[in-house]
């Protein structure tokens, strides 16, 4: 029998009532993305994460109590994945402000918000809001950063078009998992990654790409599963990479290059993504920081603490506290 795709789902029901929003807000920080949030129902408070990690790919079905989240410069400097976020609103009103712009969402809209930028946002409803959201890393959307940035924090209508599939694969996804076979997630994450990066163009009036650029993404693509699904294995170099992917070492270079960036970087900031996401996760409090980062491909201490630092602005140990600080 084929194994399933699986989405791992956490919910506050059954936890005491006043333990509810800090175990949440916990959740929240390690799953998507560090921030500080705060709500006026902390000892009446609901909330469900489920999580769906495609490697490239991730999606959130999130619902909870009204909330206001801040993400600041200062947890930008400790962590930040480099990611864009597709936010879907399904339920409640929805506002965010990013770049220097305001906008108020409901359902039918999405917005688009980054990472590596400053935002504040709230979410208000009677019962519990809901959020669907898409994290993809920026070096993986074959769009000019400067453009995408002009789409940062607007509205953006979902009820047709191309934005209607993208939205409707993004929702098959996280909430059918089990009507999917678990090999076949990769591909799935290059359709829906497909699908936003149609999506924005036509949000901003650009051609589709062509035959050959779109067979050069889709061969990228195969390639970074390959290297999320190989992290923690210490021989992931260049060479391991270009032949199990049947090309050469010099055309992988190539490949990488077209995206400003190279090889070795991009597998050791995905691996340092994952080590900082452990780092955060509670139920790994009790694990070593160098155990956390061996697991992750990082053989010497020495090698994992110094990375982490020219990355983070802090050793890995310092950075644990601090996040553990922030989320009290």
């Amino acid at each position: 029998m084929a194994i399933r795709m699986q989405a791992a789902t956490f919910t506050t029901e059954g936890l005491p009532a006043g333990e509810r929003f800090a175990v949440w807000r916990e959740e929240n920080t390690r799953c998507i993305i560090p921030s500080y949030v705060r709500t006026n129902r902390a000892n009446d408070f609901h909330g469900m994460l489920t999580t769906l990690d495609l490697g490239i790919i991730q999606v959130n079905l999130v619902r909870y109590s009204s909330i206001e989240a801040r993400r600041t410069a200062k947890l930008i400097r400790c962590s930040d994945p480099e990611q864009y976020q597709l936010a879907v609103v399904l339920d409640g009103t929805h506002g965010i402000e990013q770049a220097g712009r305001q906008s108020l969402l409901r359902p039918g809209h999405a917005m688009i918000y980054d990472s590596s930028q400053p935002f504040d946002a709230f979410a208000a409803h009677e019962g519990t809001a809901q959020l669907m959201v898409a994290h993809f890393p920026k070096s993986l959307l074959p769009l000019p950063t400067a453009e995408i940035d002009g789409l940062l924090a607007l509205p953006l209508d979902t009820t047709g078009g191309t934005a209607s599939l993208a939205v409707g694969c993004l929702s098959r996804l996280v909430t059918s998992t089990d009507t999917f076979r678990a090999v076949d997630g990769p591909r799935l994450a290059n359709v829906a990654l497909d699908l936003v990066t149609v999506m924005l163009s036509e949000q901003l009036g650009k051609p589709t790409a062509s035959a050959n650029e779109s067979h050069r993404r889709t061969l990228l693509l195969r390639i970074q599963n390959f290297i999320e699904t190989n992290l923690a294995d210490p021989e992931l170099t260049p060479a391991m990479i270009a032949r199990s992917n049947l090309i050469s070492v010099s055309y992988l270079h190539r490949l990488y290059r077209e995206q400003g960036q190279s090889v070795a970087a991009w597998t050791r900031a995905r691996r340092l993504e994952c080590c900082r996401r452990d780092l955060t996760d509670p139920a790994l409090a009790g694990t070593p920081v160098h155990a956390i980062g061996r697991r992750w491909g990082f053989v010497r201490a020495s090698d994992f603490t110094r990375v982490f630092r020219t990355a983070y602005g802090m050793p890995p140990g310092e950075f644990r506290r601090l996040m553990s600080e922030g989320a009290t």
